[in-house]
């Protein structure tokens, strides 16, 4: 860790800690971390408790693919990205999601969606987002 510290820096331009590992904000803002001290783990993986059941799991674009989006009566209809067009058969959403809205530097505001999408058969599940501040539709990930 020394090493690292040497190499990297203590903190960055805005006081973040760049060594450690990574642990998620108390946020919604979209890929919110925080850099901690590293600590040995004091639990064993067997004292974990692990959900029954299977889990979709969303697999995220980093970063995410542009798109463009039909809508109809305000509701994605079909998502063009990658250079192919699909046919969206179900939706849910918006989620409105914003924050950050005292800082301009790191404001944030967007509406996502998830889609499920047909395309020459194959039916596959998306998260979209609109992007309010570029007025830009993007591709979040995609579900397994």
């Amino acid at each position: 860790m020394a090493r690292l510290r040497a190499i990297v820096g203590e903190q960055d331009e805005f006081g973040r800690a760049l060594v450690g590992f990574p642990s998620i904000k108390d946020s919604h803002q979209p890929d919110a971390f925080e850099v901690l001290p590293f600590r040995p783990e004091t639990k064993s993986r067997k004292d974990r408790k692990r959900p029954n059941g299977p889990r979709m799991a969303l697999r995220i674009f980093r970063p995410p693919l542009p798109a463009k989006v039909e809508l109809t009566s305000n509701v994605p209809a079909a998502v063009i990205f990658q250079g192919t067009r699909k046919e969206v058969v179900n939706v849910s959403g918006p989620w409105r999601k914003s924050g950050a809205w005292w800082n301009i530097t790191e404001e944030w505001a967007r509406d996502e969606w998830d889609i499920e999408v047909n395309v020459q058969g194959h039916k596959g599940l998306y998260r979209i987002f609109r992007d309010h501040r570029l007025s830009q539709w993007f591709v979040e990930g995609m579900y397994d």
